[in-house]
């Protein structure tokens, strides 16, 4: 816990990736809680990750921008338009708008028809990998004292694992702080990571 709170307050500037890996039931998302208590003026952005996500592209990435959306509106009703979703994200920056169609196509609820931003998958992927590295740097700005918190990140779908873990590389650095909390501790290289295991408490 003091490591946890250490690292929390002291990577403001780094913005730094915290693993805590452990067996269920040990505790990480109570740790995770506990620490932001301690930390003085920081706020937790959770994103539960379920089991299904892993087999659903991106997925993760949708309740990311879903998150992000639902925080900056204080509503958990989702917005129901793409007007309504990019009045919600305007105060973070313009430089958002040309990747908005994108974010809105990849977060929008699944009973709204959203057309395909642009035809070749790859533009589309490129579109959402800049677009929501952009989003969270916006949002960390904006509001500084967020931390984001992917909690059971083992069910994480590979497209948005790839996507989020080359965001560090990418800007060389992270866009934010984040802590993921996982069962597993895959053979990984992620930019500017401290991993805290936890075992069995006696």
């Amino acid at each position: 816990l003091c490591r946890l709170v250490e690292l929390i307050t002291s990577s403001a500037n780094r913005r730094q990736w915290i693993e805590i890996s452990g067996e269920m039931g040990f505790g990480k998302t109570r740790l995770a809680k506990e620490a932001v208590k301690q930390a003085n003026g920081i706020n937790l952005l959770p994103v539960l990750i379920p089991t299904h996500c892993r087999a659903q592209p991106f997925s993760v990435i949708r309740l990311l921008i879903q998150v992000v959306v639902q925080d900056l509106s204080g509503s958990e009703t989702p917005p129901t338009g793409f007007e309504e979703f990019a009045d919600i994200l305007k105060p973070l920056s313009e430089d958002l708008d040309v990747y908005m169609q994108t974010l809105w196509f990849i977060s929008a609820p699944r009973s709204i028809s959203v057309p395909v931003p642009d035809s070749d998958p790859q533009t589309v992927r490129r579109l959402l990998e800049k677009g929501a590295l952009l989003l969270l740097r916006r949002f960390s700005e904006y509001l500084p004292n967020k931390v984001l918190f992917l909690d059971s990140y083992q069910f994480a779908d590979d497209a948005s694992l790839s996507l989020i873990e080359s965001m560090g590389v990418i800007s060389e650095g992270w866009p934010m702080t984040i802590i993921s909390a996982t069962r597993e501790t895959k053979d990984r290289c992620i930019f500017n990571q401290v991993v805290i295991e936890l075992d069995r408490l006696s």
